[in-house]
């Protein structure tokens, strides 16, 4: 019981990872994941599947803030800073992107093309999460880019688990700094 008390000590940020299992890494500041409330931008087209994130991100104990867009145009904007995104206090950089694939408009495939065509955007971890199971969309998206492809979790258990696997994974790499604006 001791052991348990002394590992909860710390900052609050240190006291909810230790909630959620995920304190024993460094958490140094080199580290991109430990430095400040993160920002996740979900692109998403389907309004239950941002509600449902946004619930798994404030329910993982992980401080995740969720900015949402429906379409890699809107994707592009909040990255640009332009307006409506262009006051950076309310839509920071984000730390990771979740992206469907299939959208109207711009779909997850032509924004994972912007971005790695734009070079401060070319480091922003970015994740497809989509329903398609399909060889030729996970092939392509790792063809273009993509650092990981996810089935989108089925139960809201799932979901919170698997942005805590997000998180742990990308604790413990190094990363850059965020980007506030991709030009």
């Amino acid at each position: 019981m001791n052991a348990k008390r002394q590992q909860r000590k710390g900052t609050p940020r240190e006291k909810a990872w230790s909630l959620a299992g995920i304190a024993d890494w460094d958490i140094g500041q080199s580290n991109i994941m430990t430095q400040r409330s993160l920002t996740i931008l979900l692109v998403e087209d389907d309004s239950n599947d941002i509600l449902l994130m946004e619930h798994a991100a404030a329910s993982s104990g992980l401080g995740y803030r969720v900015q949402s867009v429906t379409d890699g145009v809107q994707a592009i904007r909040y990255l640009q800073g332009d307006p409506p995104y262009d006051d950076r206090s309310l839509y920071p950089g984000p730390a990771v992107i979740l992206t469907d694939l299939k959208m109207p408009g711009m779909d997850g495939l032509e924004l994972l093309r912007w971005l790695r065509t734009h070079e401060e955007c070319q480091v922003i971890p970015t994740v497809v999460l989509s329903s398609s199971s399909l060889p030729r969309d996970i092939e392509e998206s790792y063809r273009l880019g993509a650092n990981s492809y996810m089935c989108k979790p089925s139960s809201q258990h799932e979901r919170i688990r698997m942005l805590r696997v997000l998180h742990e994974y990308w604790c413990m790499c190094q990363r850059p700094h965020i980007v506030e604006k991709c030009k």
